[in-house]
């Protein structure tokens, strides 16, 4: 199932300031529950992955590339990974509502599985450790 806006959050990570893989969403969940703690006005929003123009992490425009190609090409094992889009344009607009009347929102497309963004070019080679990957294998949502 993909995540969703009841689904649990991962616990907090307070001892560290370092942000990587396994601390980035517990450094959210911690700097969230700052602002809840907070006495000023607050909106938290969450985006999945944001896409959209002068997007530098390229996140869905290299498969996007890669599938209008046609060739064959690798891609991780597990093709029916739900992925969650929401574009840059939507997020600002979201950001803008959010401040005015605050609270928490999510936002998300409705999940779609893995493979159907890299179609039917896309070759399952395992689950690349411990070589170069296209994108860093964040959690879509907290």
């Amino acid at each position: 199932d993909a995540p969703h806006e009841t689904s649990p959050v991962v616990p907090p990570v307070d001892d560290t300031e370092v942000v990587k893989t396994a601390t980035y969403a517990g450094l959210k969940v911690a700097c969230e529950r700052e602002v809840l703690n907070g006495e000023t006005p607050w909106a938290i929003v969450r985006p999945t992955v944001v896409v959209g123009p002068h997007d530098p992490s390229d996140r869905l425009g290299f498969w996007v590339r890669r599938r209008r190609r046609g060739n064959p090409y690798p891609v991780p094992a597990r093709l029916d990974q739900p992925v969650q889009v929401v574009h840059a344009g939507d997020v600002a607009i979201a950001i803008r509502a959010a401040i005015e009347v605050g609270g928490t929102y999510n936002l998300a497309s409705d999940p779609f599985p893995f493979s159907a963004l890299v179609g039917p070019a896309g070759v399952p080679v395992g689950d690349w450790e411990g070589e170069a990957r296209p994108f860093v294998d964040w959690p879509l949502v907290m």
